[in-house]
């Protein structure tokens, strides 16, 4: 991918990544790993709006069988997100369970070669209700990609928007390696949500 950095497996970043996510410490099917080398590289990445918010970076890890984003910042890169192969279904899935927010997600490429991931969030606190959670990485024509995360309450047929991404590869970016805070980017139109 022109403008993007493959990096694979990273030790000291990822040490502690299979505990938070649950991969699997088996061998990894590296074509299954490799369904998602259009994430791999060194992004901007822009709000629903088109404003520039920030770099982060894709890591494909045989080792795990993960891939992991981190966001960059000024105290150095925080884990985003790890996504992992689940061993007893084959999918690929998310999940995270910090102290105020939880969810599930697994999923598959779909025929247009994007990962949809669907599944539930739960906030944690008493009296929660679970909602239903839906999240899509899908490959873009300039080699950036789009990320959309999705929330339904229990009962409603609309789905709110958690988050809406296009991440730039940072080689190509026409606004710059290093974007200006306030810079303009491809922003995200009503086709990608319902």
């Amino acid at each position: 991918m022109e403008g993007a950095v493959m990096r694979i497996s990273i030790p000291v970043v990822l040490a502690g990544i299979a505990g938070l996510s649950g991969a699997a410490s088996a061998q990894c099917d590296t074509a299954t790993l490799e369904e998602l080398v259009f994430l791999s590289g060194d992004w901007n990445r822009y709000e629903q709006t088109g404003i520039y918010g920030g770099q982060s970076y894709y890591v494909l890890d045989a080792d795990a069988c993960e891939v992991v984003e981190m966001v960059e910042g000024g105290d150095g890169n925080t884990l985003q997100r790890a996504l992992f192969v689940d061993p007893d279904t084959g999918q690929w899935r998310e999940t995270y369970n910090p102290d105020f927010f939880y969810y599930d997600l697994s999923g598959e490429i779909d025929a247009n070669g994007a990962l949809v991931m669907t599944g539930w969030s739960d906030s944690g606190e008493e009296g929660s209700v679970r909602e239903d959670l839906r999240a899509r990485w899908a490959p873009l024509d300039d080699g950036a990609f789009a990320y959309v995360m999705q929330v339904r309450a229990p009962g409603a047929g609309r789905w709110d928007i958690l988050g809406a991404w296009t991440y730039v590869p940072r080689g190509s970016d026409p606004n710059g390696e290093t974007p200006a805070p306030d810079a303009q980017g491809p922003a995200l139109g009503s086709e990608w949500f319902e």
